[in-house]
């Protein structure tokens, strides 16, 4: 990767002319050709104008972890549903905050179709609720 620098300079207009390119710096296998493209396209984007801040939410993918990564909530759940408790007490909090969150995402598509300032409110407080839980015995 030391033969690599940031260049604002646009130096290929095609697949054709950047897989020469990193031939002649001797970049080769599958692995670093896909790791280099990803980095010239996301420096691309950011010498564009796309801000460097840009918050990437995902499924906890890894190729999406890139700049700021926020793991969406719900794609969260998957963690928690495979905890496994090491007490009845432990399970119970499981099953109790997995509960929670399924329902507070049904309230959150019955509030996509009649959105009110007070729904938005209480959802606001019901997400502290939920997910500013703290299990000090776990």
């Amino acid at each position: 990767m030391a033969k690599l620098k940031f260049s604002s300079q646009v130096i290929s207009h095609g697949d054709e002319e950047w897989s020469q390119y990193l031939e002649s710096l001797g970049i080769t296998s599958t692995t670093a050709v896909k790791l280099v493209t990803e980095a010239a396209l996301l420096g691309s984007a950011i010498e564009g104008g796309v801000s460097p801040e840009l918050v990437v939410l995902s499924d906890g993918a890894r190729q999406f972890a890139i700049l700021v990564h926020a793991l969406c909530w719900v794609h969260m759940e998957r963690g928690i549903r495979r905890l496994p408790g090491a007490t009845a007490q432990h399970r119970q909090d499981i099953a109790e905050v997995t509960s929670d969150l399924w329902d507070y995402y049904q309230e959150l598509k019955a509030y996509q179709q009649q959105p009110t300032p007070g729904e938005r409110e209480r959802l606001d407080r019901r997400f502290d609720e939920i997910f500013g839980r703290r299990y000090p015995e776990h």
